[in-house]
This record gives structure tokens, sequence and C-alpha cells, in this order.
């Protein structure tokens, strides 16, 4: 990425905004519909694995050798396990949604503002729109940015420690766990952020051509 930025222009052309607007929709539509949605059978899955285990059992029981207190408890395990492990890997998989998410936004910083800190951000917004006051970016630059950090290096990690801290509601057992709920909201605060950040700097097709064409602003 290269310092010239977006922000240095005077108006960003409507693709811009698009582009990010698709890229936030892309995500829910996959993440929370299209994949986080195979998880809701997980329970139908564990029983349906059960009775064909007993099934095969039965088949090939033996009253010599078999006992049906065993294969009755063989069931129960069987049928807990698979809801055990499809469970981790659910909260595995909204747990790394976190860390797509995150480099998303990442992503999209570096496209409109370059690779610059916040106090460099901050001057590019200028007096209107205050960063250290806003919720969306404080849910997104602080919380999940940490919460991200966390999850990719373990919870050794120093950023582990500051999520400990700072966001002890998600850490469970000294481990991360992040629900749903969370990644909508980080979801919609992505919208939020970039709908202030972009407020009246978003000019039409036509506009932009003008401008470019005759090298005069229209404002």
């Amino acid at each position: 990425m290269t310092r010239k930025r977006l922000f240095s222009e005077n108006f960003f052309p409507e693709i811009i905004e698009l582009d990010i607007k698709d890229e936030i929709d892309g995500f829910e539509r996959v993440v929370l519909g299209r994949l986080f949605s195979s998880f809701n059978s997980i329970e139908d899955e564990a029983q349906e694995k059960s009775k064909n285990f007993l099934e095969r059992r039965s088949r090939s029981f033996n009253p010599d050798y078999d006992d049906e207190g065993i294969i009755a408890e063989d069931v129960y395990f069987v049928e807990l396990n698979h809801i055990f492990m499809e469970e981790k890997l659910k909260q595995e998989f909204l747990n790394y949604s976190v860390v797509w998410l995150n480099h998303i936004f990442e992503e999209q910083k570096n496209r409109i503002f370059g690779e610059i800190s916040q106090d460099e951000i901050q001057k590019e917004l200028g007096n209107s729109y205050d960063l250290n006051r806003c919720l969306y970016w404080i849910s997104l630059n602080r919380e999940m940015r940490v919460i991200a950090n966390a999850i990719k290096h373990g919870m050794d990690s120093g950023a582990a420690k500051t999520d400990s801290k700072k966001f002890p509601y998600f850490i469970v057992d000294r481990r991360i766990k992040v629900e749903k709920i969370i990644i909508q909201k980080y979801i919609e605060n992505l919208r939020c952020f970039w709908k202030k950040a972009l407020n009246g700097r978003i000019a039409s097709f036509h506009r932009c051509a003008v401008e470019r064409q005759t090298g005069l602003s229209l404002d």
C-alpha cells in the first residue's frame, strides 16, 4: 500500500462507497447466512448418527459377546461426542469470523486513509468527526481489533492479556468465546462508521467525470 490515499482527494466516486457496502453485505450474507446456518442442525445430525450406529450394532449383535448396556452407553456417547465436536467447530468459526471481519476493516482503512495512525486519520477527518468519542470506531478499532489479535495469537499473547483485562466478558474458561450477536454488532458498527467517515465526500459518477475532465470543482 502506497502512502497516497483516497482521502487526499476532494471527493470519492460512488464506486468506493458501493465497494465497501458490497464487502460488508457479502460478509454478512456468506458468514452469518450461508455458512453459520450449517450449524443449525447439530442435534438432529447427532441423533441421526447415534441411530445409524445403533442400527449397525443391532445387525451384528451377538448375545454371547455383546452387552446391551454397553451398546446403549456407546450410542449415548456417539451422540454426545458429535454435539461436542460440532459446537467446538461452531465456536471456532465464530471466533475466526471476527478475524476475517477485522481484516476487511483493516483493508478498507488502508484503501481509504493509507497506512497511517489514528491521530493522522483524525487529521484527515478534521473537526467534523471525533474518533475518540465515536462508539463505532471504539468498537471496531479497539475491541474488535484486540479480540481478533488475541484469537490469532493465542491466550498467552499480549493481545489476549489485554483482552482479558479490557474485555473480560469474552473470556470463558481461559478461552475466547464470541457470540453471533457480537459479530452482528461489529457488522452494523462497520456500516455506521463508514457512513459517518464518508459523509459528504461521495460524488456521483457524472460529477467525478466532469471534474476530472475540466479540472474544476463543482462545489
